[in-house]
């Protein structure tokens, strides 16, 4: 099938498809107590980047074009990964009869309930400061890559709801448990190498927060299950040979799988080596590459106008340092602190290719902006004289 998705637009279908996602956004925004105005505006926002997303697709491709296309020539094959997605993209494309555009909305909206949490979490932090300190929950929750990157058909928008929902449950722990699980299984069938730390941090926390012995004998019989399915799955999850023996798995090959990926990717135009990095460099470049020097057109120079803009969250958050004592025993931060560091360890050694970086740091932006908000909001509360300045 060519690229003439355009040529095939269905008018109702597409009304259809944004009249059920919205009332549906608007529902999940009410049940966070979000005005139906900012509910509006966010749904607008994301529709808005999906269509650019689309239009940049439309010239230069991309991943959506293969999973629209195999959902008419595959069969239905809900293995986690590529083939659950484009199992996913089949139910709306053949057996509903969606036209490109209107699946695409469909996935969209998972991104809009993903915002839609993030900002209850968000403004949440900085409730009962000033009207001058809530531009910090507006700036995350128009963030450009959390919109651009979960608006269209694809693993990024499923992801980054997967994100949102464990780190709202932890922020809301006494809501409930089905949140979590959700959460995970999203993860377990979109990203399965995600969802094992993602598991191993969710199972480390429930061990911190809970009181009891019997609890935490329960929580370390679950860590070592998922040790075990982690230990069954690895094979296909990191696309190992099927004669592979678990007899194989020591530190050394460890490391040798994470040095063999330094390797990958190192042909495409945004491409970076890191076999001479340093682990910090490793970071850095991952978490705030392109930065103006390095750019490509003008996407580069707006990727680099976010980067700086993660950069002035990080400094802002530094003035409140000490404030991070008093979270020692808060259940999100402690789940944010360890899944970020994990994660942002496993992609920067992993990693060689800005595109694949800035798709992947979508996943950790919900953990760094709130690791660094509540630091900043202690600031705010404190009237810290920067940001009387900044203000």
């Amino acid at each position: 099938m060519e690229n003439n998705f355009y040529q095939m637009i269905n008018p109702i279908s597409i009304l259809f498809a944004i009249g059920i996602t919205f009332l549906v956004s608007y529902v999940v925004g009410k049940n966070l107590n979000i005005s139906g105005s900012f509910i509006g505006i966010l749904y607008l926002w994301h529709l808005i980047f999906m269509l650019v997303y689309l239009w940049f697709v439309s010239d230069y491709g991309g991943d959506i074009i293969g999973y629209w296309n195999d959902s008419f020539t595959n069969r239905y094959d809900f293995t986690p990964g590529t083939k659950f997605v484009v199992s996913l993209v089949k139910i709306f494309s053949v057996l509903l009869g969606f036209d490109f555009i209107s699946t695409n909305i469909i996935f969209m909206s998972f991104g809009v309930f993903a915002i839609l949490l993030l900002t209850r979490i968000y403004f949440d932090i900085f409730q009962n400061l000033s009207l001058k300190c809530q531009i910090f929950p507006i700036v995350i929750v128009f963030f450009p890559s959390l919109s651009y990157w979960s608006s269209s058909i694809g693993k990024d928008g499923l992801a980054l709801l997967s994100c949102t929902l464990s780190l709202y449950y932890f922020s809301q722990i006494n809501k409930r448990f089905i949140i979590i699980f959700l959460a995970l299984l999203i993860m377990v069938f979109i990203r399965a190498y995600v969802a094992l730390p993602m598991a191993l941090a969710i199972t480390i926390t429930f061990f911190f927060i809970l009181n009891k012995s019997f609890h935490k004998i329960l929580t370390l019989f679950g860590l070592a299950l998922i040790f075990l399915l982690g230990l069954i799955f690895l094979p296909k999850v990191l696309g190992l040979s099927d004669d592979f023996s678990f007899y194989n798995i020591n530190l050394q090959f460890i490391f040798n799988l994470f040095e063999s990926r330094k390797n990958y990717n190192l042909d495409g135009i945004s491409s970076y080596n890191i076999i001479n990095f340093s682990i910090l460099e490793m970071i850095l470049t991952f978490m705030y590459a392109p930065i103006f020097v390095n750019s490509l057109g003008i996407f580069g120079m707006l990727a680099s106008i976010e980067n700086l803009i993660l950069i002035c969250f990080l400094l802002l958050s530094f003035l409140g340092l000490k404030h991070y004592r008093f979270h020692i025993k808060n259940p999100s931060f402690i789940y944010s602190f360890i899944f970020f560091n994990i994660m942002i360890l496993m992609f920067s050694y992993t990693t060689t290719n800005m595109g694949i970086a800035m798709r992947q740091k979508t996943m950790l932006l919900p953990f760094y902006f709130y690791l660094t908000c509540i630091s900043i909001a202690f600031c705010c509360s404190r009237n810290v004289f920067c940001l009387r300045r900044l203000f």
